[in-house]
């Protein structure tokens, strides 16, 4: 967390590893800027989204031209950019989508650290290789969510195996079957650049919920109502 000493506002960094398809972290961006609308504070959060990934396929989704910044919904969407706390402290919220590829100073300076991974070995190995290069890592604290799951044969065990994530490390993980019906959905979203929320399956939804209530500290009961509320409001 970076505090700015002039205004004292509190801006929280998250990092999202792994797949790189975009829809689970850009709806995620979505929800933490306007989660305050669905409580009783009818405000909104500033949001940096920071599109580190190999494919900038959720940059290049959004972007106008070539200025290195766009804007969505009123996120602020940029590309390629390194930790740079003199920028960040105008933001409530940092959200750094690192992919497949990890840099390591931007994920240890983080308060929340998503892994969103399938089953596949190699994903995972690319995942583990760069985990095992980072220093430090073993003292951080991960939420994991595993996609696209078939069947039985490869255990969320051998996912975190390669992926190297201790299972000690380990604060919370999301098993989401794989669902055509998702999958159809985040096409869309990449050639119309938008979907509604309540479209997608449960369990990704579910999953989503579990996120924003972790990063924004949700623990009263409404808590659940607000995020409904939320998905409802979200487009």
């Amino acid at each position: 967390m970076l505090i700015n000493n002039e205004t004292k506002n509190e801006t929280m960094l998250t990092s999202i590893v792994g797949m790189e398809r975009c829809d689970m972290v850009l709806q995620l961006a979505k929800l933490i800027r306007n989660a305050k609308t669905a409580s009783k504070e009818n405000s909104y959060s500033s949001v940096l989204l920071i599109d580190n990934s190999f494919s900038q396929e959720l940059y290049n989704m959004v972007s106008i031209g070539d200025s290195g910044v766009a804007d969505y919904r009123g996120i602020t969407i940029i590309n390629n950019v390194g930790y740079s706390p003199k920028e960040f402290i105008k933001y409530d919220h940092i959200l750094i989508y690192h992919g497949l590829r990890v840099e390591p100073v931007l994920l240890m300076e983080s308060d929340h650290i998503y892994v969103i991974t399938n089953y596949e070995k190699n994903l995972n190995k690319r995942i583990g290789r760069q985990f095992e290069a980072i220093d430090g890592l073993q003292s951080k604290r991960f939420t994991v969510i595993y996609r696209d799951k078939a069947g039985k044969k490869v255990s969320e065990k051998n996912v975190n195996h390669y992926a190297c994530i201790p299972e000690k490390n380990i604060v919370s993980q999301h098993i989401l079957k794989y669902d055509i019906k998702d999958y159809m959905l985040y096409l869309a979203l990449t050639h119309n650049g938008s979907q509604k929320i309540k479209n997608y399956s449960e369990p990704f939804i579910s999953a989503l919920e579990a996120m924003v209530r972790q990063i924004l500290n949700w623990e009263d009961k409404n808590s659940h109502r607000y995020f409904l509320k939320l998905v409802r409001k979200a487009k």
